[in-house]
Order: structure tokens, then C-alpha cells, then sequence
């Protein structure tokens, strides 16, 4: 019986950089007719975050309720099945076929099962949505469902159900034989071409909102990958973090054809198991795991030698910063995040140490490798005669750390004497993601969290050269 599930295993800590050597509320009351004059049209307004001619779906879901997180469903499932049907034909050469076992919502004291659950206290469904394709069926547990959508947004809900009809798809198409994480990730893929059908005003359940979107995709990234360290190629693995964002942003950017072609065993993923080091000082503590203090030296150390290398092609001369904490020294560098570049005198400032021992804390020694990366993107930039000011500014800074974290994973025992370990990834996409406007740590601008993230992946699959500098 084969249930392909929206989450993989919760994860219960963050990865560890292995150091060799050192996510119009309409008003209710009574409505006064004014002879002659028409009444209003109820949907000229429509609800907040809803297209203009909203209508609740009343798509059929056995055991849902007549509002709340299934209304959400059934508008998702409304708009994605009838995306799907829009470009089956031409991507897969015949029409698609919702699945015929139905669609369920299930509430824990309901005593509700769908046909692929071993009964109504089967935990397969607690905290979870799966496509069954044994009955060729989407389930879903209401709480979790609730929960996504007051936590972070519709798209999120939509995104899920969409996943679970990509599971659809591969069971249409003979796709389940592939290994887990591939196809798990697959559904990431063709979620990420719904999330573009919203968009492109195709869902008119739904409204494209930015900022909802960096807010999926931080969901994705905090609640939906698999524990750190677990095995990629066991049964039901689903990804990392980086692995499961960057499947969607490629289903979003480049289509339904690009999910059915890109995804297979040859696949690369950086989610992997931990490895022990023989000599007994992989990390501080032996598990991978840097200070505060070595993780702030390390940065210091891998970007002196990336940007060192880098910059001969890029058409300049390095000039590696100090790092200074506690403030820049220089009045005319008032910039009032954790960690900024002083162009006066060419420095990485961290203006709040313990701000940025939290990240540490919280996020992982990566984060704050990540957040520091920000700063010396800001030197390279400005010291290869660019402004800051561009918008364009930290899409560059953003490919440009992940190029120096693609050259850590591809070259770093030999290059930088340090090599990344399985959870690193996911420490810099959950900093890049939670990185908004409003962040205390690092100044992104305006651009979104989407935006910031496509940008690394760019700079960890192509290299700096594809940076735009």
C-alpha cells in the first residue's frame, strides 16, 4: 500500500558545518435599499486575499465541514484539477484523470477513515496528507490543515493538496518506481507550477500574493523536510530543505515539462547522512557541530579565499574586511543590523554579537556563515564599483553566497580546508527565507524571499560566473 505523504520527518535539529582543523474582511450587518437604485453586487468586493467573482467551490470531500480549513480545500482542489487537465494533454499526451477513490478530511473523534487508512485511529493520517494510489485517493488530517492556513497562508494549503495531486500524476504516468526523494520532490515540482498558475491569474479560487508566497516557502522549508542527517535513499525520504524549495521554484519557473523530464536517479540532492570523521576532529563537539566563535572564523576565512579567487575574473582586486563587533567605528556606517558592510572603512560589522549567537542557536552555524555572506557580498560589490542601492544589489550578494557554498560542497577539504555537512544547506535556505525586509539581521531590501533564494540556488548550481557581475 503506497502512501505518498506530504511531510517527511519533522526536523528536530538543525545541520552542522563540519570544521576540519580548527514561512478586506467583509463586515456583517444589515443593508438599507435606497428606492430606485440597484443593490450592490455581493462580489464586486470580494473576500480578503480572493480574486474579484469569488465563489466558494463546492467541491466534494466526504466528512468535510461547510467552512473553515476544508472550504480552503475544496477551493484548492477546485483550481488544481482543472490546472492539471489544462496542460496534461500537451506535456503527457493524453487527458488527465482526477483520482477515482475521492477526497477525505479527517478529524481526530470523528471516527472518520478513507479507504486507504487501517481504521479511524490509523496515526498514518495524524498531522499529515498523503495520496493513497492503491485507492487512488487524497487524504488529509483537518487540524494540520488549520494549522497551515492560519500559521501561514492558503497557498500554503493549496500547495499541499497541490503535491498530493502530483502524486497523482506519477501514479498516471508509471512514476512511483523512482526512489523516494526523487519523487517526492517531483511533487514539489509540479506543486511549484500551480503556485505559477495563481500567478498568472489561473486560479480563480485564488490571489497571488508575494508575500504569502515567501511565506510558503518558508513553511516548506521549517515544516516539510526530512530530519537532518537521515538517509536520503531510504524509503519514504523526501528531501532536504534546499532540495524540496529549490524542486518547487523549478516547477514554478520552468513548467510541468521540466518536472517530468528533470526528475529521475541521476538527480543531485544535498540531503545526506552524517559521516564521522576517523581523526576525531570533524567539529567541536565531534558531531559537526562549530561554536559561535569558530563559525564567525570560518566566514572570515572561506570568503578571504572565495572572493581572493573570484575576483581576477570578475575584474578586480580583493581586499579582504575585518570583522568588527560592536560597531563600525565610523559615523558614517549608522546601519542598525545584526551584521552590514561599512564602506568607510571597508569592514564586516556585527553591531549586536548576542543578536548573532541566537541565529547560531536557532538557525545553525550555517545561518550565520549565510548572514555574514550578505556583508561580504555588500564589499564585493562595492569594491567592483557597483551600488548598493541597485535593486539588483542583493540578488547578486545572494547568488554570490550560494556560489561560495556550491564551491564549499564541490571543493572544500582541498580549497578551504572545511567541508559542509547534511544540514548546512538547509540552514542557509531557512536564513535566506526568513531574511525579510523587516529582519533585524541582514538588509535584503525589498526583494522578496522567493527572489533571494532563486538567487542562491543560481550561484550554488552555476557558480559565480552566473551572478550578473
Amino acid at each position: 500500500m503506497d502512501r505518498s505523504a506530504i511531510a517527511g520527518r519533522r526536523r528536530r535539529g538543525a545541520g552542522r558545518l563540519i570544521v576540519l582543523g580548527v514561512a478586506a474582511v467583509l463586515l456583517a450587518g444589515c443593508a438599507n435599499t435606497i428606492a430606485g437604485l440597484g443593490t450592490a453586487d455581493p462580489l464586486a468586493i470580494p473576500p480578503e486575499g480572493k480574486p474579484l467573482g469569488y465563489t466558494p467551490s463546492d467541491f466534494e470531500i466526504k466528512y468535510a465541514e461547510a467552512d473553515g480549513p476544508d472550504q480552503i480545500v475544496r477551493d484548492s482542489l477546485d483550481d488544481i484539477i482543472k490546472y492539471y487537465k489544462s496542460f496534461f494533454p500537451d506535456v503527457f499526451g493524453k487527458d488527465f484523470q482526477p483520482p477515482k477513490g475521492g477526497y477525505f478530511s479527517i478529524q481526530p473523534g470523528e471516527k472518520h477513515a478513507s479507504g486507504c487508512m487501517d481504521g479511524p485511529d490509523d496515526p498514518t493520517i495524524v498531522d499529515n496528507a498523503f495520496y493513497c494510489s492503491f485507492a487512488d485517493e487524497v487524504a488529509y488530517y483537518r487540524p494540520l490543515i488549520d494549522r497551515y492556513a492560519s500559521q501561514y497562508s492558503d497557498m500554503q494549503v493549496g500547495l499541499v493538496l497541490a503535491h498530493e495531486m502530483g502524486h497523482a500524476i506519477q501514479a498516471r504516468e508509471g512514476l512511483l518506481g523512482e526512489r523516494s526523494i526523487v519523487k517526492e520532490t517531483q511533487a514539489d515540482c509540479f506543486a511549484g507550477t500551480w503556485a505559477r498558475a495563481v500567478k498568472d491569474g489561473l486560479a480563480p479560487h485564488f490571489k497571488y500574493n508575494e508575500a504569502n508566497m515567501d511565506k510558503t516557502l518558508l513553511a516548506w522549508a521549517l515544516e516539510l523536510p526530512d530530519e537532518v542527517g537521515s538517509d536520503p535513499n531510504q524509503r519514504g525520504a523526501h528531501g532536504s530543505a534546499f532540495d524540496r524549495v529549490s524542486a518547487m521554484q523549478e516547477g514554478y519557473q520552468q513548467g510541468p515539462k521540466a518536472c517530468r523530464d528533470n526528475f529521475n536517479d541521476s538527480r543531485v540532492f544535498t540531503s545526506a547522512q552524517f559521516d564521522t570523521d576517523p581523526a576525531g576532529n570533524a567539529s567541536d563537539d565531534g558531531q559537526g557541530n562549530a561554536t559561535y566563535e569558530n563559525s564567525v572564523l570560518l566566514a572570515q576565512r572561506v570568503f578571504d579565499v572565495f572572493y581572493a579567487a573570484k575576483f581576477p575574473d570578475l575584474g578586480g582586486t580583493w581586499a579582504n574586511p575585518p570583522v568588527l563587533v560592536g560597531g563600525s567605528g565610523d559615523p558614517t556606517c549608522t546601519s542598525q543590523k545584526v551584521v552590514s558592510y561599512c564602506q568607510a572603512n571597508n569592514s564586516v560589522v556585527i553591531s549586536n554579537e548576542q543578536a548573532l549567537r541566537d541565529v547560531h542557536d536557532r538557525f545553525g552555524d550555517y545561518a550565520v556563515v549565510t548572514a555574514l555572506g550578505f556583508a561580504y557580498g555588500d564589499a564585493a560589490l562595492t569594491q567592483l564599483g557597483y551600488s548598493l542601492t541597485d535593486p539588483q544589489a542583493v540578488s547578486a550578494v545572494s547568488c554570490l553566497t550560494g556560489a561560495l557554498s556550491g564551491d564549499l560542497a564541490a571543493n572544500g577539504a582541498t580549497v578551504y580546508q572545511a567541508t559542509l555537512s547534511p544540514g548546512d544547506f538547509d540552514e542557509a535556505t531557512v536564513m535566506l527565507l526568513s531574511a525579510d525586509k523587516d529582519s533585524p539581521t541582514v538588509d535584503t531590501g525589498d526583494l522578496s524571499a522567493f527572489a533571494r533564494m532563486d538567487a542562491f540556488r543560481d550561484g550554488v548550481n552555476a557558480g559565480a560566473g552566473n551572478c550578473g557581475v
